[in-house]
């Protein structure tokens, strides 16, 4: 395939370009901070015969810079980019809104300057509001912008797996300008490191530079003085050089700029928005068979993570785009903005791919290739970028998916299979086993799913993972090399010894770690291209439970058995499947005429923020040791975790509040669907019962309308709230009674209880069937007094006053018995007795 394992090479004039656009805002973040010295700095540069006093009354800088901002990102620039890219770069921060007199790279900036936040207005530096980010989850919904009962505003932090840092909450009444203090001396510290360690040498500075903005600037607002300081200014500047980046690769000339700029016409800027689309995610994930998979179930879900990854950075390559064109990559889709690709070359970008896909995973996983194209006047309007980026670039997405390899060449009728019996893997059912499964020697599983399991493993422990680009020395393997390169897991970035083209993803990072690891590279040799992603932290390894004899450790993951064995009561498995409700028509219709691409990626990453990093900490918080929770996946808007079937409905209720908390929107909802299972069943029995009982909660009913927002378990779909209520009736029952009848004067009564209530239920479930009371009326049958008459009967013989409050309840309100019919059930699974596994 052509370019793989390649780093695009890109000329000094582009690199100034996207460098430009990637600071023409940072001043501002150094004028928040407050600082005493700023103006006189400011001074020092000022070219005017006779040096301002203030930078507002000086005629010459007004000319040159137009704001002070663009002043002090001038500076910073100068201070901050190593050569050769240093003059060029903060000549263009310093144009950026300069009236006339500019060269084409400065019109294209502001071009893409515009576009990037289409309705922003600029204003003087003495800007006025609140200086946090304001999520702009808590003025979306499915049906269109609503106005925020709360606004939420993100801590002035930089990017760290901690509640502290991720969490929305009050605006800050005090604090603002020290809190930009630390974030500017931390990312001015980080970027020296990076010129240091980097130097000239694009790909890695670029990769580098792009981290070290997100990481420092995520909840930096972009502006807050006239709009709703709802766009983080890392997206702006990301999006921005994006922009810029697809506007200098499509030729545009100077004319069609100069009409953009002077008459707002964008109509004659042309894009491409690229997406891709992996299918067969769940049969890769999920069509497994053997009671192993768990080990290799974290390495599966990581892999399509990276397959997805690799597959958006090789259409930037072959496009000669820098890794700021990638929009978004996550949950099997990727999204790139780029120059319009003619027609053979994206043809070409789809058979090559389809031709990698095939021949590594025969047919198991696709990815789908698409393409919208975007006038700069599709950009700028609103609803016409929502309907390209949701509607058109969807609707051509599926249409790919529907054509299958359509693009693959001859390769796809290629006989394959015919094997014997004993080659099919007993983990995926493929062809191909040649190893014996480390739990039952007598079968055997293929090269794929034991790698898969030993990447599992490895990620365990991991800090790192570096992409390395593979060459002729790297022969054909199982997992690797794909779309030319292969993967390694760091345990210790000291050991790290980068080739040209590596690409290093710190895994879960601490913002003040990224310029000590930069330093690390700081000698002769190669340099890295730094990145970073979330890697879920829920793990349960064996532990006390480890069989030396069998070649187990402490530290490895631990099998479905374990975790069954490991909850309170009944040895089950619980499986969650939660994803958050509507998220096509938010996205279509959330933003309404605020959509803009700036707000679109902060909108991903929001809910990426919450899948990847905050459920992670909500599933450390919940699990007991050695482990007992299982996040198998969570990204993009959903989750799959196993665990001990206790702890599964916690989690679900716990995740469905910090959701509200983080959003501060209740027209943003999730749902569930919980299954609990033998841990003997095959995954894929399990992973689609789980399914369908997401389906039965999206399919929740209130007054007649389609609801969501609710929880399947037991069968039974519940709203949250009458989920909660649920959950505290079945562990009060399961308070109220024991094993066995206690012989001492305040026994409880035994598990029967339980049993009665259920029965009761089953009696009333029968009664309904047979009678239909009108408006909703309440039911009285004979099992309303059985109820009472057997429930007083228990309070009178165990002295429980509880006893007495259940039955009046349900002589009050006979729909009661349902609920607690379920707590029952619940309860009952609670105070099972069983042999340990």
């Amino acid at each position: 395939m052509q370019g793989e394992g390649r780093t695009a090479v890109f000329d000094a004039d582009f690199i100034e370009l996207i460098i430009g656009a990637a600071f023409h805002d940072l001043g501002k973040v150094w004028l928040r901070t407050g600082h005493q010295d700023i103006r006189q700095r400011a001074r020092q540069y000022c070219q005017a015969p006779q040096p301002h006093a203030d930078f507002s009354s000086c005629p010459h800088c007004r000319r040159e810079f137009g704001y002070l901002h663009a002043l002090l990102g001038y500076i910073a620039v100068l201070e901050l980019i190593p050569e050769p890219w240093r003059n060029g770069a903060a000549a263009l921060v310093a144009a950026h809104h300069r009236a006339g007199g500019l060269g084409r790279s400065p019109r294209v900036l502001m071009v893409a300057d515009r576009l990037s936040a289409a309705e922003r207005v600029e204003a003087e530096e003495a800007e006025a509001g609140n200086r946090q980010l304001r999520s702009l989850l808590t003025d979306i919904s499915p049906e269109g912008p609503v106005s925020p009962q709360t606004p939420c505003y993100f801590p002035l932090r930089p990017l760290a797996v901690d509640r502290a840092a991720l969490m929305p909450g009050p605006a800050l009444s005090t604090g603002a300008e020290a809190a930009y203090d630390r974030i500017w001396a931390g990312l001015t510290r980080t970027l020296k490191a990076l010129g240091r360690a980097v130097g000239p040498d694009s790909g890695p500075y670029l990769a580098g530079l792009f981290t070290a903005l997100q990481l420092y600037l995520w909840s930096v607002p972009s502006a807050y003085y006239r709009d709703s300081a709802d766009i983080s200014l890392f997206e702006h500047l990301r999006t921005t050089a994006a922009l810029a980046a697809a506007l200098d690769r499509s030729g545009v000339s100077e004319a069609v700029l100069d009409r953009a700029l002077a008459v707002n016409d964008y109509s004659a800027l042309s894009f491409d928005l690229i997406g891709g689309d992996v299918s067969g995610v769940q049969a890769f994930l999920y069509t497994l068979t053997s009671r192993a998979v768990a080990r290799g179930l974290r390495g599966r879900s990581f892999y399509l993570d990276m397959v997805t990854e690799l597959s958006a950075r090789w259409v930037l390559r072959q496009l000669g785009l820098p890794v700021c064109n990638l929009l978004y990559a996550g949950g099997g889709r990727f999204y790139v903005l780029s120059h319009p690709v003619p027609d053979e070359e994206f043809d070409r970008l789809r058979a090559e791919l389809a031709e990698a896909f095939l021949a590594k995973f025969e047919g198991q996983l696709y990815l789908a290739l698409a393409r919208v194209r975007l006038s700069g006047s599709d950009v700028k309007t609103p609803d016409r970028y929502t309907e390209k980026w949701s509607r058109e670039l969807g609707a051509e997405l599926a249409r790919a998916k529907e054509r299958r390899f359509a693009n693959a060449g001859p390769g796809l009728f290629t006989p394959a299979g015919g094997g014997p019996p004993e080659q099919i893997c007993a983990v995926c059912g493929r062809e191909g086993a040649d190893r014996p499964l480390p739990d039952d020697p007598e079968r055997r599983q293929c090269g794929v799913c034991a790698d898969l399991a030993e990447l599992g493993r490895e990620l365990a422990d991991a800090r790192g993972i570096i992409l390395v680009p593979a060459g002729p020395e790297n022969p054909p393997g199982r997992l690797w090399p794909f779309l030319g390169y292969r993967l390694e897991v760091v345990d210790s970035f000291e050991r790290v010894r980068p080739e040209p083209g590596t690409v290093l993803y710190v895994l879960n990072p601490d913002a003040g770690q990224l310029g000590r690891l930069l330093e690390l590279f700081g000698g002769p040799g190669p340099k890295p291209a730094v990145s970073w992603r979330f890697l879920p932290q829920a793990v349960p390894r064996l532990g006390p439970d480890a069989r030396p004899d069998d070649g187990e450790h402490p530290l490895h993951i631990a099998d479905f058995g374990r975790l069954a064995a490991r909850a309170e009561g009944a040895n089950l498995l619980g499986i969650l499947r939660l994803d958050v409700d509507n998220l096509g028509r938010i996205f279509g219709r959330g933003l309404g005429q605020r959509a803009t691409p700036a707000r679109y990626s902060t909108l991903s990453f929001l809910l990426r923020l919450y899948f990847e990093g905050v459920v992670s900490l909500i599933c450390q918080a919940l699990d007991r040791e050695p482990g007992a929770l299982y996040l198998l996946y969570s990204g993009g808007d959903d989750l799959f975790v196993v665990g001990a079937w206790d702890l599964i409905p916690k989690l679900a209720l716990k995740i469905r509040e910090e959701f509200g908390a983080f959003t501060g929107n209740p027209a943003l909802t999730l749902s569930a669907g919980i299954y609990l299972a033998d841990h003997h069943w095959p995954l894929y029995q399990t992973a689609e019962a789980a399914r369908k009982a997401l389906e039965a909660a999206k399919g929740r009913r209130v007054d007649g309308r389609r609801a969501k927002d609710g929880v399947n378990f037991l069968g039974r779909t519940f709203g949250w709230e009458e989920f909660r209520q649920l959950a505290a009736e079945a562990y009060r029952l399961k308070g109220l009674v024991a094993a066995e009848p206690l012989p001492a004067e305040n026994r409880q009564p035994g598990r029967v209880l339980l049993h009665r209530l259920m029965g009761l239920y089953r009696l009333e479930e029968q009664d309904r069937g047979r009678i239909r009371r009108p408006n909703g009326r309440p039911h009285y049958g004979p099992w309303v007094w059985r109820a009472v008459y057997y429930l007083a009967r228990l309070a009178d013989l165990y002295r429980q006053e509880e006893l007495r409050e259940l039955a009046r309840t349900i002589h009050n309100d006979p729909g009661r018995l349902e609920i607690y019919a379920y707590a029952a059930r619940w309860a009952e699974l609670l105070t099972r007795k069983e042999v340990p596994i």
